[in-house]
Order: structure tokens, then sequence, then C-alpha cells
């Protein structure tokens, strides 16, 4: 009985002891996994502890370090799909970006069109390629710039009226007699704009300077203008290959 007694005994304390030992051998793993750059250390915790209750935390700290590695836009969107709430979500959010945004800045220098430029910085108007891209689509747009038609806003500084140059429109008008001249249509035709006047300015020009206009608000500067030249010969300078008809018009992007 007493033999039964310190058998039972020894068992249960080697028993103990080994559980004791498991779980601080399970601690100290996790531990090492936790701050290691090694795969391996988290793979090995992974099949030695399967019951651990640190595993799901393991899994996901594998799939994140594989995706440090790979750094591709596939492998951190899965990780976000697999992973939603996880804390790492906004640092992977992050590189993530920082990859789409760097794909589509290749796409559009490997393009390298004033439509390329525009998707890229449309997609991504302040990221870290917006300033190179907005200055290579500027390029792009005044290469070899040959306006349809100029408009010289201000005979004086505060006047508000222009004269306009090149390819005019005109259309039958009812109201009066004879036709009315037509604001040229800058999504239809290249527009130039030289400023000086400062009367009703907006924000967007300043006196003295030459815009391309695209449109709305959305003007382009070319060069700062001499403002001592006559109108005609400002629109030359400017390119206008043919002054043509001539018109006064007020500003045209109220």
């Amino acid at each position: 009985m007493k033999n039964k007694l310190a058998t039972f005994l020894k068992v249960s304390l080697i028993l103990i002891f080994t559980m004791l030992y498991s779980c601080k051998n399970e601690q100290s793993s996790w531990e090492k996994a936790q701050n290691t750059d090694s795969l391996v250390e988290i793979e090995s915790f992974i099949k030695d502890f399967p019951q651990s209750k640190h595993l799901a935390e393991a899994q996901e700290l594998l799939f994140y370090k594989k995706a440090l590695i790979t750094n591709t836009i596939e492998d951190y969107e899965s990780f976000i799909k697999q992973y939603p709430i996880s804390a790492k979500l906004t640092e992977i959010s992050k590189r993530l970006l920082v990859l789409k945004e760097n794909f589509a800045y290749d796409v559009a220098v490997k393009a390298n069109t004033v439509e390329s430029y525009e998707v890229f910085l449309k997609q991504f108007p302040d990221g870290e390629n917006a300033i190179k891209a907005k200055a290579i689509h500027r390029d792009l747009l005044l290469k070899d710039l040959t306006p349809d038609c100029v408009f010289v806003y201000g005979f004086t500084e505060d006047s508000n009226f222009g004269i306009w140059f090149g390819k005019l429109t005109y259309a039958f008008d009812l109201n009066s007699v004879g036709v009315k001249f037509q604001n040229p249509d800058p999504k239809k035709q290249k527009v130039v704009i030289a400023v000086l006047s400062t009367k009703n300015l907006p924000k967007e020009l300043e006196f003295g300077k030459a815009y391309l206009w695209r449109g709305g608000r959305d003007f382009i500067y070319i060069r700062d203008i001499d403002k001592k030249q006559k109108p005609d010969v400002i629109a030359q300078l400017l390119g206008l290959k043919n002054l043509g008809a001539n018109s006064f018009g007020e500003m045209p992007f109220k």
C-alpha cells in the first residue's frame, strides 16, 4: 500500500512538473515569436503549441510578417480581408495605399500622356507622387502649345472687359440685328487667358500672368507677361498664329 501511494505521488509530481515546464516553455516561446522577424520562430510556435491560447494571435502575426516580406497589393488586401479588426490594420492600409499609388504612377509615366496623369491625380491628388505628376502634366499640356484663341483681360488695371483674338464663334442673335459673339469652349479649344486687370479677378488668377484655361476654375500657369505690350502683341507672344477676328468681351469664367 505504501509503495502504491509513493508511486502515485511520484507520478503526480512528475505530471505537475511537466505541466509547469510546458506552460513556462510555451510562454517563453510565444514571447520569442513576438519579438523576432524570423518566420521560423512563429511557425515553430504554431506547430509546437496547437492548443495554445495564443494560437490565433500567432497565426495573425505570421500572416502579417509574410505580408511585410512579400510587400504586394494582393497580400495586403488578403490580410485586411482576413483580419478586418486587426491592431495592425492601419499600418497595413497605409502600406497598401503606397503600393497602389506607386503602381498608378508607374502606369501614368509609362503612358506619359495628359490623360494618364489626370487619371492618376484624380485618384491620388495628395499622394507622394502628386507634385511630380502635376509638373509633368503641366509640361505636357504646355509643350508646343498653340492656342486657338487668346483673351487679353483688361485694358487698364481696373477694367472688367477684354479682347478676344483667334478662332472665334458667332451666332445669329434673335434679340438684336446681326450676329453675337460666343465665348470659346475650353473643352473644345485651347484657350489662353492673359491677365491685365485686377477687377473681379478670381483667386486662381494673378495680375500680369498668362494661363491655359481648361474650363470652370481650372487654370494652368504659363508664364508672366509684359504688361506694357499691346493686346495683339501679347496674343502673338503667347503662341497665337493667326489673330483672326477680334471681339470685346467680359470675363468668361465668373
